[in-house]
């Protein structure tokens, strides 16, 4: 098939059964290649991706056909301009998909290697939230700042300033710097970069001061409240009413609550084994309540807070969470992760250690536990207090 391939025709290319090879008519040498759609093994629909591709013949050579880029990041322009510049490597005899001839690789943009990059490390070796933080800082911030440019050519300069002008936001520069470490090391052991050119190196992190605000148990009292009355008056579904109960009773994180599976749950060892989590395989430890709450769910399919989303389960609560809060009558902009960090709170005033806490929730480091030191402060002091009391007899003076 044929077309011209402008932004407008690509952006309405529906998804087919089908692989589609589209040639340009301005340039015969560039192709879209649209994938077919399909559902996976995990009920999800797959497919459909739109990527640009050069084909060519090197002199005495075999054809060959080489990966441009991705659209969106790459417009139909821009891969039209980069066939051009690549096919007179090609006149000149070069091949430009060798990495072992440098005036190959000189002219491939950020974009191009980054979809590489992707391709071959980020999609096969990292978690699918990783994933989906990588898309977003390369749609919001890394493409837009430095994607067509030469990938030999990204500077210290280019990403300090990249770095820089995220200032406000220390979090989310010192990912994105990670991601790009990650990134341009990744392309020195592809060839793409000359060995120990990576530009990141050398540019400090900002200080990150993280606000952990912790629920009280009064608090957990309230919402736990809340949740029941908008349960008996109709005001919210049974399963919505579910994870918030096991959040607050489990101090999980709200993805490994709304993911679980009726096969994660050891009902008789009162645990539920996840294969994959935020810090990679965990044991989520349930207490009596939640496994009695849990029994009384009919266990039909896969997911245990099944939805018709892509997903095959729940993935948001976020207007509910608006409507317990509104129905507590807690003040302030109260996050469903608090209740994590309230769990937290409610288990070190009940005299947990901090080790065992870490236990709990998961925490593969004992500084993360760590956070939660000062709140441990009140029953340390109850107990300091207890001790001495017991040993000497001490009445507090008359007012």
């Amino acid at each position: 098939m044929k077309a011209t391939l402008t932004l407008k025709f690509v952006e309405s290319l529906p998804p087919c059964s089908k692989r589609q090879i589209i040639f340009d008519t301005k340039q015969p040498a560039l192709a879209l290649f649209v994938t077919r759609q399909f559902n996976n093994n995990q009920g999800r629909l797959s497919g459909g991706h739109k990527s640009f591709y050069l084909f060519y013949k090197t002199h005495n050579g075999p054809k060959r056909q080489l990966h441009l880029g991705a659209f969106p990041y790459l417009s139909p322009n821009q891969a039209r301009a980069k066939a051009k510049e690549l096919l007179t490597l090609v006149y000149q005899g070069i091949d430009p998909a060798s990495k072992t001839e440098p005036a190959a690789w000189r002219v491939l943009t950020v974009d191009g290697v980054l979809d590489l990059f992707f391709e071959e490390y980020v999609e096969v070796h990292l978690k699918k939230q990783t994933l989906k933080s990588y898309r977003s800082f390369r749609r919001t911030h890394l493409s837009p700042a430095l994607g067509q440019k030469k990938i030999v050519e990204v500077s210290y300069e280019d990403m300090s300033n990249l770095h820089g002008a995220l200032r406000h936001k220390p979090t989310t520069a010192n990912r994105l710097l990670s991601l790009c470490s990650k990134f341009f090391n990744w392309c020195e052991k592809k060839n793409y970069r000359q060995r120990g050119s990576n530009p990141t190196k050398g540019i400090e992190r900002y200080q990150e001061n993280p606000i952990l605000r912790f629920l009280t148990q009064e608090q957990m009292k309230l919402i736990w409240e809340a949740v029941v009355n908008l349960d008996r008056a109709g005001k919210l579904n049974p399963l919505p009413v579910l994870a918030f109960k096991l959040l607050i009773l489990t101090g999980a994180r709200k993805n490994e609550i709304l993911g679980l599976k009726w096969s994660d749950i050891e009902f008789q060892n009162s645990r539920a084994i996840l294969s994959e989590s935020k810090t990679g395989f965990k044991v989520i430890h349930l207490p009596q309540q939640a496994i009695e709450l849990l029994k009384k769910l009919p266990q039909e399919g896969v997911y245990v807070f099944p939805s018709s989303s892509v997903s095959g389960h729940l993935f948001d609560l976020q207007w509910q969470w608006q409507k317990v809060l509104e129905e507590s009558g807690l003040k302030g902009r109260w996050r469903i992760h608090d209740l994590r960090h309230g769990f937290a709170s409610a288990a070190v005033n009940s005299g947990g250690s901090l080790a065992f806490i870490g236990f709990l929730l998961g925490h593969k480091k004992s500084s993360t536990t760590e956070r939660y030191a000062h709140v441990a402060q009140n029953p340390a002091q109850a107990l300091l207090n207890q001790v001495a009391q017991s040993i000497v007899d001490f009445e507090p003076p008359s007012a």
